[in-house]
């Protein structure tokens, strides 16, 4: 029994001390994705324990594509954050000023309450643009230099996996077809959410990093943000381990131990072993970072402003919409850099779009000087957007004396 389950007596008895100072680290392409989406403080915790490993790091092949694959997205989608912020912020105004309107209108209450409160919120709403702003401005641009991209080049420099290519590439996407039907992990849950090929990129990152630690014969320490059931054991609604699959396949296909972690319980230990421990406030963004990436689904367009005016009262240009699946209504945003003087009136036309496309609706919307949204939809119910690339031409024009018209055409 014991040499019939040593995959297992291995796993509880596993001496971590010998794995974390002779095996060799490689990371999922969401553990470096999520650099660009962690604030200063917890970048540099993953990246000192990284450092930890010293010149025992690999990063497969697969990973590595996905990583750059998704880069320019994860840089767009986190710089956003600015921009969702301040909505929020003028979504709190608003409730606020309606309360207040509705509060002067209690003729019993006097008008000094209602006038101190809207001081107080007043000089609270400037502050907070105040500071998100500030925080904008500081924010690097990963577009034009990005030092979480130089470090990482020089982390893996020499030290990247061959991948699997042509003839077995091919046999290890059947292999990964008839693990999905088996429900054997990794990566079965991405079956229904990704398309193509892309959705046996785990089974192809973890069989990857198998064949490096069977060449390489060393113990592996693989960490990865990923949540789901393909990955993790779940029991009362906690996460028990890794699965015990992937445990039993990598000891028997490999004859080496294989410790697998979550990003944050692995910054914890590279604490530890640091002579240190997890501020409380970087665990709870590396959770938080991770639990937000579980809840969205993967972006259907990619959009690309190019602006060609850019005035205080004026702005034209183009945005460049990718639509990689098909969808009843899409969305292609612009920011507005300088804001404008008001709000806008805007308008678009589309004047590209995929072959088979029918007619469109296109409708524009804003409610701030500094960005607006155009919505494209089918005018016939029922139909959907093909695949492929749309070109918008679109116009802000700001005049004090005019009204706001949100629709176009």
């Amino acid at each position: 029994m014991r040499n019939e389950f040593a995959w297992y007596l291995g796993a509880i008895a596993l001496d971590f001390d010998h794995v974390w100072t002779t095996g060799v680290l490689t990371l999922d392409a969401n553990v470096l994705l999520d650099l660009y989406r962690y604030n200063a403080e917890t970048r540099e915790s993953i990246f000192s324990a990284i450092g930890l490993f010293g010149e025992r790091v690999w990063v497969s092949r697969q990973a590595a594509g996905e990583f750059f694959s998704n880069r320019r997205k994860v840089v767009v989608s986190a710089a956003l954050d600015f921009d969702h912020a301040r909505r929020a912020v003028d979504g709190v105004r608003k409730a606020v000023t309606e309360g207040l309107t509705e509060l002067r209108k209690l003729r019993l209450v006097p008008r000094q309450v209602a006038d101190g409160l809207e001081g107080g919120f007043t000089d609270a709403f400037e502050k907070a643009a105040a500071e998100i702003e500030a925080a904008r401005l500081v924010h690097p641009d990963h577009f034009r230099e990005d030092q979480i991209l130089d470090r990482l080049l020089t982390v893996f420099e020499g030290r990247v996996g061959d991948g699997f290519e042509g003839e077995r590439r091919d046999g290890v996407i059947r292999e990964g077809v008839a693990r999905y039907k088996a429900k054997r992990p990794p990566g079965y849950m991405d079956e229904t959410t990704k398309e193509g090929d892309r959705r046996y990129g785990d089974v192809l990152m973890w069989l990857e990093t198998i064949e490096f630690a069977k060449a390489a014969k060393v113990p592996v320490v693989f960490v990865t943000s990923e949540l789901k059931e393909d990955w993790w054991e779940k029991g009362s609604g906690r996460i028990l381990g890794p699965r015990w699959e992937l445990l039993k396949e990598f000891h028997e296909q490999t004859g080496q131990p294989v410790l697998i972690y979550q990003t944050e319980r692995f910054a914890h230990f590279a604490a530890e072993r640091a002579g240190a421990s997890l501020k409380p406030d970087i665990a709870r963004e590396i959770r938080e970072v991770s639990a937000r990436r579980g809840r969205i689904q993967p972006p259907a367009v990619e959009v690309e402003h190019l602006p060609q005016v850019a005035e205080a009262d004026e702005n034209l240009g183009t945005l460049e919409i990718e639509l990689l699946r098909e969808v009843m209504m899409m969305t292609g945003s612009g920011r507005l850099e300088p804001p404008m003087a008001g709000v806008p009136e805007v308008r678009a036309t589309v004047t590209a779009s995929p072959a088979g496309c029918p007619p469109l609706d296109v409708r524009c919307a804003t409610g701030t000087t500094f960005d607006f949204n155009v919505h494209i939809r089918p005018i016939e119910r029922g139909r959907v957007l093909p695949v492929g690339h749309y070109v918008v031409e679109y116009e802000c024009a700001y005049d004090a004396s005019g009204s706001v018209d949100q629709d176009g055409g």
